[in-house]
């Protein structure tokens, strides 16, 4: 399963995305805002595999950090593809 977050780290919706990632062991793909959870620990502690959409990371002057891989559109749709479900935007 991958679930789509775009919320900033301080919203509900994103605490809300990344508690049902933990408990599903799901991967997360954080765009727009979103992304500014890679310099967050709680990205850290998510069991599945961490996207961060490349062009909102250069945008907001972030770049990828620890367990975090930078992907493109192009890359999201082959992950979106691949999964069994996708959940999102949150």
């Amino acid at each position: 399963m991958l679930i789509i977050i775009k919320s900033s780290p301080d919203t509900p919706e994103a605490r809300r995305a990344l508690d049902l990632a933990q408990t599903m062991n799901a991967g997360i793909c954080l765009v727009q805002n979103g992304v500014y959870l890679t310099v967050k620990e709680e990205s850290r502690d998510i069991a599945g595999a961490v996207y961060a959409l490349s062009e909102d990371m250069t945008l907001r002057g972030l770049k990828p950090a620890g367990n975090v891989r930078s992907i493109d559109y192009e890359e999201l749709i082959d992950i979106m593809n691949g999964s069994e479900k996708v959940m999102g935007m949150f």
